[in-house]
């Protein structure tokens, strides 16, 4: 990053002052030795970012050793708009996107994959295929099974203080739901239409 690039250019100069003399052995294990403490302090993992890699190592998800572009795109699966809207009124302002473009994207994926596991698992014919796929991707069914299967969205989902009451966050179905379609996209995206498939297949199917 620019910091990064600033900071090490600092080291370089201060190296060459103070020991010009033995500059090359210096520079190369000063310079070294302060990336990576910049790089510990650039990519300081928050509260949440720890939480969320805790909760994705969990069953269904079992993801662990996620990189950095990763745990970006789960940490966005897994936020509302309404904390987005309150971050951008912060002073200073913060960017921090919403889960509705992948949910966007995970709709679709969700879909496609109970319209083929439906071709390809049962026999039933076309009218009965449609009323099968509404009723595993109905907002209100999907909240059910991730509450049946144990999958607690509602305590890692960052909201908005207008979904917290009386200090509990207030998840209503449909946010759950669309969080979970946010998910299935950021694993697809991270780890393939596989593991899209598989995680569907536990939870929904």
């Amino acid at each position: 990053s620019s910091d990064t690039l600033a900071f090490t250019n600092n080291i370089w100069r201060e190296c060459r002052i103070i020991c010009p003399h033995i500059g090359p052995i210096i520079q190369a294990s000063e310079v070294s030795k302060s990336i990576y403490e910049v790089n510990d302090r650039l990519f300081m993992e928050s509260d949440f970012e720890k939480s969320v890699r805790e909760f994705l190592a969990r069953s269904p998800f079992c993801f662990r050793g996620l990189d950095q572009v990763q745990l970006a795109l789960f940490c966005e699966a897994l936020t509302h708009d309404s904390f987005s809207n309150e971050a951008a009124d912060m002073d200073p302002p913060r960017k921090v996107p919403s889960y509705e473009r992948l949910e966007f994207l995970g709709d679709a994926v969700l879909e496609f994959l109970v319209c083929e596991h439906v071709y390809k698992d049962t026999d039933i014919s076309e009218g009965p295929m449609t009323d099968y796929k509404q009723d595993k991707v109905a907002n209100h069914m999907l909240s059910q099974r991730l509450i049946d299967k144990g999958v607690d969205l509602d305590s890692i989902m960052r909201v908005g203080h207008g979904h917290i009451k009386g200090g509990k966050k207030s998840i209503e179905e449909n946010m759950r739901a669309d969080c979970f379609e946010a998910l299935v996209a950021a694993i697809y995206l991270s780890y393939g239409l596989d593991e899209a498939r598989r995680v569907v297949r536990e939870i929904v199917l």
